[in-house]
């Protein structure tokens, strides 16, 4: 279950990437085409994700109210957020956003990695 739970959470942030990058990057792009990135490609990535990371954590025995999970929860908020931004209408996709959303999921992935047991 384990490993097939890891195989689920490794292809879910994969999703997560490849749509958050589609829907944020400052590309001239149809807007539809921003919007196809954020909704069926990132969007299903974090749910994915965040399921199969609370069932690794709970299978794992981690507590679910640890600083590194809470953390990770709210820096890919965050970052889904600026994936929702950036599709909502057009010509918001801007480098500010871009990097804004790509550095919440970095940091998503740097405190999910290394597990900080505090600040």
């Amino acid at each position: 279950l384990m490993l097939a739970l890891r195989f689920v959470k490794v292809v879910s942030v994969l999703f997560v990437f490849a749509g958050t990058i589609g829907a944020v990057l400052p590309w001239d792009m149809p807007h539809q085409v921003r919007r196809m990135f954020a909704f069926r490609i990132a969007a299903p990535g974090f749910l994915a994700t965040w399921v199969s990371g609370f069932l690794l954590a709970g299978i794992a025995g981690h507590p679910l109210l640890s600083v590194w999970v809470i953390g990770s929860l709210v820096a890919s908020l965050a970052a889904l957020h600026g994936v929702l931004y950036s599709a909502g209408k057009e010509d918001r996709a801007s480098t500010r956003v871009c990097v804004l959303t790509l550095a919440a999921l970095l940091g998503t992935v740097a405190l999910v990695v290394w597990r900080p047991v505090s600040f």
